[in-house]
């Protein structure tokens, strides 16, 4: 059966050492099938060019709102397929992302919410939480120049959007659907090694 999983979490959280670890863990069991949000399709292309370009994180709130829906419409069409195709699809950053991002530049969450409804509930969403200063940190360490989602007011507000989560996942579906948001939430502030041995654990309940 195929299985959708996302990770999620503000920049810095350790995403991608952890879908490594995650794509070796599940290798031998069905093809996986990896991407991310902004895809790599048309409108995700203009999504990374424009923000490379803005230097502000709550200006052009409304486009990229616009946008980021756009852009999952087209690459919802390809998880579909490799989902009925019985493939592992994982994910980097999903609609939990336009829910953070976008609320902390000022778009209403009851318009995020309703946009997201429409789209393919994952199996199972990993969000790895630690502290915006240690963030910030580990992307100083890593010679990342600050950019403008990696400002630490920023990154604070994320943060407390990020732990609403599991609440605001109760409001993605319909009342009656028989799939319910698998959301949860892991602390990423241990080492890779013990962050994973969490996560292992969830991947085995699916």
């Amino acid at each position: 059966m195929a299985k959708f999983i996302v990770f999620e979490g503000i920049d810095g959280c350790g995403k991608t050492s952890q879908i490594l670890h995650t794509i070796n863990f599940l290798k031998d069991f069905k093809p996986i099938f990896l991407s991310k949000e902004p895809s790599t399709l048309k409108t995700g292309k203009l999504i990374k060019k424009l923000l490379k370009e803005q230097t502000d994180p709550k200006s052009n709130a409304e486009l990229f709102t616009k946008l980021y829906r756009k852009d999952r419409e087209e690459h919802n069409k390809l998880i579909k397929h490799q989902l009925n195709l019985g493939n592992i699809v994982i994910l980097d950053r999903y609609y939990y992302s336009s829910i953070a991002y976008q609320q902390a530049q000022g778009t209403d969450v009851k318009k995020i919410l309703k946009q997201s409804k429409k789209f393919i509930a994952p199996d199972l969403t990993i969000i790895l939480d630690i502290p915006a200063k240690t963030a910030v940190q580990r992307l100083k360490a890593r010679g990342s120049k600050e950019e403008k989602f990696e400002k630490l007011k920023f990154l604070e507000e994320l943060r407390e959007i990020y732990l609403k989560m599991p609440f605001y996942g109760e409001k993605f579906l319909d009342k009656g659907s028989s799939k319910k948001e698998n959301i949860k939430i892991i602390d990423g502030s241990r080492t890779p090694e013990k962050v994973f041995e969490e996560i292992k654990e969830e991947l085995k309940k699916l």
